[in-house]
């Protein structure tokens, strides 16, 4: 395959040194399906937050419009894909969004597969002055891929059922006209059991929800995984021969983190440590290159009808 066969794909989000979160999280899967991918840092970090000690430094606005100037420059064909996702402040999210339709406008069948990230478990990571820019450029991407908490934010919804989580969904479509939205993970009640789930939503497709098996422990990076692996299967169309392409491309990707997931837990048991530390949970993502490519355990999606689910 030569260079103008090979997908590329620009990933601007967080970097750390040591780890596998933000783009650390996503570079070599995306590499690993065939992607050339080039990666432009929001942040510099040591490690991620989950640390009891974490150093590094946040890039200005300035400095990662410069980088994303020379980047262009040095591929003239431009992108195949663009990934976004965690940034700080208001200008640097501002610059991303400039970056978004410097992509488009060089490429205009470009996919924007946009992370909202906002927070989790209740809780924002970011300024509260930040959600209305972050409202106003949902239109212009392809694929969202919020967690129930970001979801709940950006439309002021709850997201606690699948009733509910598909009702958000419809209000992203109408309201900012995403083809595909993805809340990629959320819990709700199944009988007097929390259940994990991810619900999608494609224009023109049926909705559909996948039940995820739950894993105990701390794990960063999840959302940066999978949202690459979407980002991967779905601008490649790489499952364009199945009935429901965008279902199958979720199947796959939740399989292959679950995969990453449950190695990554058997390796922090078997550790058999008196005292936890964050390093010992970072994602196997590196031993895990089979499930990335070609899962063993798949997920499968149910198609939801809202008419025959209440609550």
């Amino acid at each position: 395959m030569d260079l103008l066969e090979t997908k590329r794909i620009l990933a601007v989000q967080s970097s750390v040194c040591h780890g596998y979160v933000g783009n650390r999280s996503a570079t070599f899967p995306l590499q690993l399906l065939g992607w050339d991918v080039d990666v432009i840092p929001t942040v510099e970090l040591s490690n991620h937050a989950g640390y009891p000690i974490v150093k590094g430094r946040t890039l200005d606005a300035a400095h990662i419009m410069d980088l994303y100037e020379g980047v262009s420059l040095a591929n003239p064909n431009g992108y195949d894909c663009l990934l976004t996702g965690y940034s700080r402040g208001k200008e640097c999210v501002e610059t991303i969004f400039q970056i978004a339709k410097l992509v488009k406008a060089k490429n205009p069948n470009a996919i924007w597969v946009l992370d909202p990230v906002l927070g989790d478990n209740g809780k924002l990571y970011v300024e509260e002055a930040i959600l209305p820019l972050y409202r106003s450029m949902l239109p212009y991407a392809d694929l969202i891929t919020p967690n129930g908490f970001e979801a709940e934010v950006l439309t002021e919804m709850p997201v606690n059922s699948l009733a509910s989580a598909y009702d958000c969904v419809q209000v992203l479509h109408e309201m900012y006209h995403i083809k595909h939205v993805v809340i990629s993970s959320f819990l709700a009640i199944e009988g007097n059991v929390w259940k994990l789930y991810c619900f999608a939503s494609s224009i023109g497709s049926k909705p559909f929800y996948v039940k995820i098996p739950f894993i105990e422990g701390f794990f960063c990076g999840t959302g940066d995984l999978l949202t690459a692996l979407l980002a991967a299967h779905i601008a490649s169309n790489e499952f364009k021969e199945d009935s429901d392409s965008f279902k199958r491309a979720i199947e796959v990707s939740l399989s292959s983190v679950h995969e990453v997931v449950q190695r990554t837990a058997s390796r922090v048991e078997s550790l058999n440590v008196k005292e936890y530390h964050p390093a010992y949970s970072e994602l196997s993502i590196v031993k895990s290159q089979h499930s990335i490519l070609s899962p063993s355990f798949p997920l499968f999606g149910v198609y939801f009808d809202r008419s025959q689910n209440a609550v």
